[in-house]
């Protein structure tokens, strides 16, 4: 039986400096250039210079990095 149920991800970009993401399942794999990301709307690839997650909460689905 498949459920009805939204499905909500939000990217939020500070200063270009500090990611803000919801709807993240898990992180397929992650360096200082480059971050791979499954959302429940699909994958995400993040490229960037000195990336780094500051805080992945996997039962929210909220991640924060950071990075240039």
């Amino acid at each position: 039986m498949e459920e009805n149920l939204i499905k909500n991800s939000n990217i939020i970009i500070e200063q270009r400096k500090k990611l803000n993401l919801s709807g993240v399942k898990d992180c397929i794999s992650f360096d200082d250039e480059t971050i791979i990301l499954n959302t429940v709307l699909g994958r995400v690839a993040i490229k960037g210079f000195s990336l780094h997650i500051i805080n992945f909460d996997t039962n929210s689905g909220d991640l924060t990095a950071e990075g240039k």
